[in-house]
């Protein structure tokens, strides 16, 4: 469970979420189903959006499940597939660095998919961050650099 905007990942490393941004994921869908083209689609794109959301190269994105549905139409081709109805992206940040000792802190940016709008965050999703190897995977910065 994320408590005052905190978190243990990669076993004993607590992490503030410094910000978090979140939207409907077919927002702006105006006609047609979701399907696995648009969905492949819109992961690609979250890549994007996430490092720009955070300003960081060092990203996590928790694969989503896809479901699949039916559709009452003769017009439609492909698989219809839909994806958690929220999504949401995650800055995510520690006090400390851990491979490089001239540097004061870390930090990297995560995105899933959720059925409702957090807070709280789905367990299922919370049991995966817990899991990110954040040693490995996070931005490490000092005090006297920019961030960017």
């Amino acid at each position: 469970m994320i408590q005052n905007n905190k978190l243990v990942v990669d076993g004993d490393i607590e992490v503030v979420v410094s910000k978090i941004m979140q939207w409907h994921t077919y927002e702006g869908m105006l006609e047609g189903v979701p399907n696995r083209k648009l969905n492949r689609s819109l992961l690609q794109s979250l890549e994007n959006k996430l490092k720009d959301f955070c300003g960081l190269d060092e990203v996590f994105i928790i694969e989503p499940v896809e479901r699949p549905f039916t559709v009452d139409s003769l017009y439609f081709r492909g698989d219809p597939m839909t994806l958690p109805m929220v999504t949401c992206m995650a800055e995510i940040f520690a006090p400390q660095s851990f491979r490089d000792s001239n540097r004061e802190f870390s930090m990297m940016g995560i995105a899933w998919f959720q059925d409702q709008f957090a807070f709280p965050v789905d367990e299922q999703i919370v049991d995966i961050l817990k899991q990110i190897p954040y040693r490995e995977l996070c931005g490490e910065f000092g005090f006297g650099s920019p961030v960017v």
